[in-house]
């Protein structure tokens, strides 16, 4: 059951003392740790985004208060990330959850030594002081097989509690880490597990300016690379690449010093010494730095690098060139805690057409958490493109339109072509590192696997600020009966601009709606209609100090598509929730509609539909059978295959 509104007030309490009396006892213990360059950062950022979260914890509380939805309150684990403990584990996760009447279990992590517990125990302690029944909060120091038991234990307790309809989804657990790890944890132990998972990330720089190197330099460097948004792949013109340019872009890097000392020192990208071990299994390491196989060692630091014409791990287009001479090369490798960079000096132009393409292909095939895109153009450029411009309320996303900067073109058509969470836009005056989310000024931050993996890897994609608890809830029945009632919200979608001028998005939510069989699934199409009615409409005015350019993202536009795989047994009621978000806007040239030809039920009703939906009849429709649909040329083509009756909640 919930706390207790005074009881959530004590829990917030608890929380306020944990980040200023014991805020210099945290930094310490993360520093000596992990080795945490910046551990004061990490406090003051926590402070100002626990701002957003509580109020988003608040609504999420007065929609539950409502009849609107249903959080269960099974214990939710915690896995300990290795960085950012402080914020996402003790913060944004454990405190969001306990406030809001979840029971959190937080599970060791070897990677972050003892630190993590310190905080857990400094918790448990004020938590305590406040009146928090204990029940609420636990530690869990075990090993990864007992961790894996606890899991287990955990499902198996669920499928015996013979839950009710709103409680059935698995016990959540809140992971942030590797995809690969991520993925073994979800399909062998923990079905409901929620991942953030970290990807490599990249920068693109139309020119290696002092102040643009600088920022590359800080941003493959950030805390001796052990934070999710280091820098991994640099884009740069090969006329401004050579070994003397990227050992003096390196050069100015602080090295040879420990935690505490860059601690002290204010900066946040120091090179450690001794260089902290990539795994806690790896042992003591060598003192003479050893580059992986192909790398140059830079000539006074631990730090690797090497240029090369193209993108790594990257396939050639079928049928080029290079397509039969191809070598595929090993999977990209992070380099967790060490600087490891591949600067990409394509033949043409970084911004032509050809490389930006690829570039493309590489984010959707990697998925980094972060893409930086840096312009050689300074703020006097960027003003005299603006000062025209017929309204000041957003001269950056008019000067995009435009179209008279060339970084915000390069940054556009990335945009365009991929499905990342975290972009960055800077210029010769302003550069933007690899590492840059403020959750504070409301700019989403998110770790996401690719879109092809997606469900193998994490029940929901993960993004913040959020309510932690609102990843496993779900709607009332008996609100949704009542929304379906309420045929009046379909007006409103009227007001979205429809895929094409021969569509109508407020005829397609209508019929849509009205093909529905059951009362739950139309009270749930109108709650999602009426939510894209509101974020499908472009770019919107930030509350912070960068701009914001784009609106809600489409799946990459690169020719490819999204399968609805409809098998035998695959219901109208299942596919129709995951065909409105294509057929109400303007991704419905994105989708394909994949049927079964044994599925009769769905193969009659599909027709009629699409006479009466003008967005569904932009889907492709396209017979399959299982196995024609497995096969090659099949799926060639596809971004990505989504089966809604396997996804499905209800």
């Amino acid at each position: 059951m919930l706390l207790a509104v005074g009881n959530a007030q004590a829990v917030r309490r608890a929380e306020a003392t944990m980040l200023t009396k014991h805020a210099g006892e945290l930094i310490a213990n993360q520093t000596l740790d992990f080795g945490k360059q910046d551990g004061v950062t990490e406090i003051e950022e926590s402070l100002q985004a626990n701002e957003v979260e509580r109020r988003l914890n608040d609504q999420l509380w007065k929609t539950e208060e409502a009849g609107v939805i249903s959080v269960p309150r099974r214990v939710a684990l915690v896995p300990c990330v290795s960085n950012f403990s402080h914020f996402l584990d003790m913060c944004r996760k454990t405190i969001r959850l306990i406030e809001i009447g979840v029971p959190a279990m937080v599970l060791s992590r070897t990677h972050t030594q003892q630190y993590c517990y310190r905080w857990a125990a400094l918790l448990a302690q004020e938590l305590q002081a406040e009146g928090v029944e204990p029940a609420y909060f636990s530690f869990c120091s075990a090993t990864v097989e007992q961790q894996q038991r606890v899991m287990k234990a955990a499902d198996a307790a669920d499928a015996a509690a013979g839950l009710p309809a709103g409680l059935l989804a698995p016990t959540p657990c809140l992971f942030t880490g590797a995809r690969a790890l991520a993925k073994h944890i979800k399909t062998t132990v923990s079905p409901g597990l929620i991942a953030s998972t970290q990807g490599p990330n990249m920068m693109v720089a139309l020119g290696l300016t002092p102040s643009i190197a600088t920022a590359a330099a800080l941003s493959a460097t950030i805390e001796h690379s052990g934070q999710c948004t280091a820098l991994r792949v640099l884009v740069a013109p090969a006329g401004d690449v050579s070994p003397a340019a990227l050992e003096l872009m390196f050069d100015p890097t602080p090295s040879g010093g420990r935690a505490q000392e860059y601690l002290a020192m204010g900066t946040f990208a120091g090179v450690l010494d001794p260089a902290p071990s990539p795994s806690p299994l790896a042992g003591k390491l060598s003192a003479a730095f050893t580059p992986p196989a192909g790398y140059t060692a830079h000539a006074t630091m631990p730090i690797a690098y090497k240029t090369r014409p193209t993108l790594p791990d990257l396939p050639p287009h079928a049928g080029s060139s290079t397509d039969a001479t191809y070598v595929p090369e090993p999977p990209l490798d992070e380099y967790w805690r060490q600087v490891v960079l591949d600067v990409v000096t394509p033949a043409n132009a970084v911004d032509s057409a050809e490389v930006i393409e690829r570039i493309g292909a590489w984010l959707v095939r990697h998925q980094p958490i972060s893409l930086a895109v840096n312009g050689t153009t300074d703020d006097a450029v960027h003003a005299s493109c603006s000062a025209a411009l017929p309204t000041a309320d957003e001269s950056a996303a008019a000067a995009l339109a435009l179209e008279r900067l060339p970084h915000l073109r390069v940054a556009r058509r990335l945009f365009e072509t991929s499905a990342l969470c975290v972009y960055s836009v800077g210029d010769a005056s302003r550069p933007c590192l690899t590492a840059q989310a403020r959750p504070q000024d409301g700019e989403i931050f998110g770790e996401l696997p690719p879109l092809g993996e997606m469900n193998e890897v994490t029940t929901f994609p993960v993004i913040g600020p959020a309510p932690n608890s609102v990843f496993f809830a779900s709607y009332r029945p008996e609100y949704l009966r009542q929304q379906a009632s309420r045929h009046g919200l379909v007006g409103r979608a009227a007001n979205l601009k429809p895929a094409s001028s021969s569509s109508s998005a407020a005829a397609t939510v209508k019929a849509i709606v009205e093909a529905a069989s059951s009362a739950e699934t139309r009270g749930y199409l109108l709650e999602l209609a009426s939510y894209l009615q509101s974020a499908a409409v472009g770019p919107r005015r930030c509350v912070g100090k960068r701009t914001g350019l784009y609106g809600l993202q489409c799946p990459p536009l690169n020719g490819k598509l999204t399968a609805l795989r409809c098998a035998e047994l695959t219901t109208l009621d299942e596919l129709l929730p995951f065909a409105l978000v294509f057929a109400m806007t303007n991704a419905a040239p994105q989708a394909m509609l994949s049927i079964d030809p044994a599925n009769d039920v769905l193969l009659d009703e599909l027709p009629r539909l699409q006479l009466k939906a003008p967005g569904i009849a932009e889907l492709v429709l396209v017979l399959h059978t299982e196995d024609l649909f497995a096969s090659a040329q099949a799926q060639a083509g596809l971004a990505r295959t989504l089966r809604p009756t396997e996804l499905s909640l209800s």
